[in-house]
């Protein structure tokens, strides 16, 4: 069993979460073994959809690195891409990999492209039947 913090299930370790009145979570942090690990955030757009989680080490607590995802959608409010950052700030030099979702005419997903920063194309060749 997990633990209810108002807005999400934790389990195994204390995670207190913060959501705003809606009950979309805006904040989380996590304390294991009574030690600080990281905090993140979470931004929504107008349609309450998650754009961007950023995560901050913990001060004077276990070390982890700062990192941030992005979140796209289409206009059809399926997911376009996530990108993953090794820092905060962004931008293509913190770019770990884009992972982008091509859609067929009827709107089915054909696969799944991965791409690490502006130029190596990380694909597995794998697609969704």
């Amino acid at each position: 069993m997990g633990l209810d913090t108002g807005c999400g299930i934790c389990l195994a370790w204390d995670c207190p979460g913060t959501c705003d009145a809606n009950g979309n979570r805006t904040a989380f942090s996590a304390t294991i073994d009574s030690t600080d690990d990281f905090s993140r955030s979470y931004n929504d757009d107008s349609l309450k959809r998650v754009t961007q989680i950023v995560q901050l080490g913990a001060t004077g607590g276990n070390t982890d690195a700062e990192k941030r995802i992005d979140l796209t959608y289409s206009v059809d409010g399926r997911y376009d891409s996530i990108t993953r950052f090794n820092d905060i700030a962004g931008g293509t030099s913190a770019e770990i990999a884009t992972l982008n979702f091509p859609y067929d005419s009827l709107g089915r997903l054909t696969g799944l492209d991965y791409e690490q920063g502006d130029t190596s194309d990380l694909d597995d060749g794998k697609t969704v039947n």
